[in-house]
């Protein structure tokens, strides 16, 4: 029998100093880093990775940084066939997992570490960590689609040197992070040498760009002033971020019409990426292409925060449009939604699941048809739901369902019939959100529930307490046991992870999945 013996730490752990104090300092915030950094560094060199380094998991015993909760480490000569570390598991914390721990599409190795330990640095000095959102699902989705910025608000100005230690730690890609952490940790406490400007990478190396004015490739010359003006605007967005010099209008506009020629701006020793776009006007629509040859395609989330399949759909046809572009572009699209009208969409949705562009995942709250019509009394019934998830399945288009939001003592105890009724419907993934609570909706959840189900307001509202104080940290909080029961038994299922990388020709796998309440 093997077994693991820890020694009692006394004391608090980061994150409760970060309650207290919300940002450190910056000499504060690199010594912490650098002692989690010098255990991680051991850690690294007896082939483990923790795999969930997080405030919560740093403990400060007499000031000093002490790692813990190895509970999900995983040994770097483990195999593929390891029972806890199947390839593509969903395994750490949102905030802070590096996206091959999110996607599943990579064995994990240090450098998910040194992506951690970079979001804890991050926070430390901004108070907020780079990717965050309401809910686990909004920031994969900002991982997937955004670069990290420097930090805003820190205590003291950040040397250039460690701006870029840290954003070269949180590249998305992890062939552009540190190769170790020691090297991190070295790059975060030397600055460059005179005359050696230090290497920026990601979002940062973009030093400067060239907006090129966007062609006109419509029929129509009266679009001709249509093209000009987005392409000034996208001057003026591009123009507000602090770390690009975006080349100005004039010099820009100077090459219009002879874009092969662009010798005027590449005369500016500043400049390297150009970006030179076209625009059409088929029918009623606007479509614009932006041509950046270094785009690498991640998928795109529609139906996050508003449902992308609403009743205005059907007279305005917005979703479908945007899934005939993806699926021109084979662009790869993940969908989520509380509607039975995705099935107008098959003829879309088939070709792109063969190509492995597209997942559907449909919203369930409850499987009782009375419950769901006073939850959510505008959306498509569960029963209905269900036949479309089927329909998808059986038309070759992987589906998922989301079980959301979960309402304790109301909603909780289908959780299981749910995530059956899904599988027998052909769902592959699950994923869970529970009640979130912002301070404006407090209220209005009070009256309504009071109105809705007086017999049971006051068991729910006794439990939303503690639970609303902790569902309004940037923890994600462990659910009830039934509810962990439930969606662990979906282990057992080949599921297709719902934020995979989609486009590859493996689908990804997913184990455990602990979504942010929302």
């Amino acid at each position: 029998m093997r077994y693991l013996v820890l020694p009692y730490i006394p004391g608090q752990s980061l994150r409760e100093r970060l309650e207290l104090e919300k940002r450190l300092s910056l000499p504060e915030a690199l010594r912490l880093t650098l002692e989690v950094a010098e255990a991680l560094s051991y850690a690294h060199s007896r082939n483990v990775v923790h795999r969930d380094v997080k405030p919560e998991n740093i403990l400060l015993f007499q000031g000093h940084a002490m790692v813990v909760d190895f509970g999900i480490a995983k040994a770097l000569s483990d195999t593929e066939t390891d029972s806890v570390t199947l390839e593509g598991m969903f395994v750490g914390t949102p905030m802070y997992m590096a996206p091959e721990q999110m996607f599943g599409d990579q064995p994990v190795d240090e450098r998910a570490d040194i992506y951690s330990l970079a979001s804890v640095l991050y926070e430390l000095l901004d108070g907020i960590t780079p990717f965050h959102g309401p809910s686990a699902t909004a920031i994969f989705a900002r991982k997937a689609t955004m670069a990290a910025v420097a930090p805003k608000n820190p205590i003291d100005e950040l040397p250039p040197h460690v701006e870029q230690a840290l954003l070269r730690a949180l590249e998305s890609e992890r062939d552009r992070r540190f190769a170790s952490v020691s090297e991190f940790a070295e790059a975060l406490t030397t600055a460059p040498s005179a005359g050696r400007p230090a290497r920026r990478s990601g979002a940062v190396s973009l030093q400067s760009i060239a907006v090129l004015p966007f062609a006109n490739s419509s029929a129509i010359p009266e679009n001709e002033y249509l093209s000009d003006g987005i392409s000034e605007d996208l001057i003026h967005a591009l123009s507000k971020l602090p770390s690009l010099r975006v080349v100005a209008r004039t010099s820009a506009f100077a090459v219009k019409g002879r874009s092969h020629d662009v010798r005027p701006i590449r005369a500016d020793p500043g400049v390297s990426p150009l970006l030179p776009g076209s625009l059409r006007r088929p029918g009623d629509r606007l479509r614009v292409d932006l041509a950046r040859p270094t785009y690498h395609r991640t998928p795109i989330a529609l139906g996050i925060n508003t449902d992308a399949y609403r009743r205005i759909e059907r007279r305005y046809r917005i979703t479908r449009g945007l899934l005939e572009l993806l699926a021109e572009c084979r662009h790869p699209v993940s969908l989520i939604t509380k509607s039975a009208l995705v099935e107008r969409d098959l003829d879309l949705l088939v070709p792109m699941a063969q190509r492995n562009l597209v997942s559907v995942h449909f919203s369930i709250t409850t499987l009782d048809n009375q419950l769901a019509a006073k939850m959510e009394p505008r959306a498509t019934a569960p029963h209905r739901k269900l036949k479309a998830m089927r329909a998808l399945h059986e038309a070759g288009v992987p589906v998922g369902v989301m079980v959301a939001p979960v309402i304790p003592a109301l909603t909780d105890p289908e959780m299981e019939s749910i995530l059956e009724a899904a599988h027998d419907a052909g769902a592959r993934s699950a994923g869970y959100v529970l009640l979130r609570l912002p301070h404006e909706i407090k209220d209005l959840f009070r009256d309504w529930l009071a109105q809705r189900f007086p017999d049971r307001a006051e068991h729910v509202l006794w439990t939303l307490p503690e639970a609303g104080q902790k569902l309004h940290s940037q923890q994600i909080e462990e659910p009830a046991q039934k509810t962990a029961d439930a969606v662990l038994r979906m282990t057992e299922l080949p599921l297709a992870m719902m934020h995979g990388k989609l486009g590859d020709t493996k689908p990804a796998r997913v184990g455990q999945h602990r979504n942010e309440a929302m």
